[in-house]
């Protein structure tokens, strides 16, 4: 178990099993029997190895945690609360993670990848309200009769800015629910990394 975790672990960050010793201050052979799975990591081994692929001890022994696809894309779905209020498409999954953050795997990941992406959303939304608002203010201003055309004028843009961002949410989170529950990676672009 712990080795296939070593050597996906460290694909994932583009080593190589000699770049991984050099990291680690470790041999190459020891890299190579942890992989094959021919002897089992002492402490300093595993801190050190942890520390070389930026991850936890925790993460990268995974000894008391299960595996439970269902829960990870609850997660993942819980984020459609969104729709009732933004801001619930951050509270909700992050309640998720804290109840059950040490107990399953890939969790801890699954979590912070989703809420990077709420948060980044999140913000884009409100900046495009304020933005909408500050032009709207301007229009309004400027305007000497009002017709229907100018009403049109007025809330294509609102629906297409707010529907286009809402859509989009809607589309990633589905998306990811897919990912997650056939057990690949979770990707959630753009987002910028608020949580790590």
């Amino acid at each position: 178990m712990i080795a296939k975790k070593i050597k996906q672990l460290r694909k994932e960050v583009g080593y190589s099993q000699e770049k991984l010793a050099e990291k680690a201050e470790i041999s190459l052979r020891t890299v190579q029997r942890l992989e094959n799975g021919k002897t089992d990591p002492r402490g300093d081994t595993i801190i050190r190895i942890a520390k070389a692929l930026d991850v936890s001890i925790d993460e990268l022994i995974d000894w008391k945690k299960e595996e439970d696809r269902t829960y990870l894309s609850f997660l993942h779905i819980s984020a459609l609360s969104y729709l009732l209020f933004p801001l619930l498409g951050i509270i909700v999954p992050l309640f998720l993670w804290i109840a059950r953050k040490s107990k399953i795997k890939d969790l801890n990941k699954n979590a912070k990848e989703l809420l990077s992406f709420q948060i980044t959303w999140t913000l884009l939304l409100f900046l495009g309200f304020i933005t909408y608002f500050i032009w709207w203010n301007y229009k309004i201003s400027t305007i000497t009769d009002i017709s229907p055309s100018i009403i049109s004028s007025f809330t294509i843009p609102f629906y297409s800015i707010f529907g286009g961002l809402y859509a989009f949410n809607l589309i990633m989170i589905i998306y990811n629910v897919f990912l997650v529950h056939s057990g690949k990676k979770t990707w959630y672009k753009p987002r910028i990394n608020f949580i790590s």
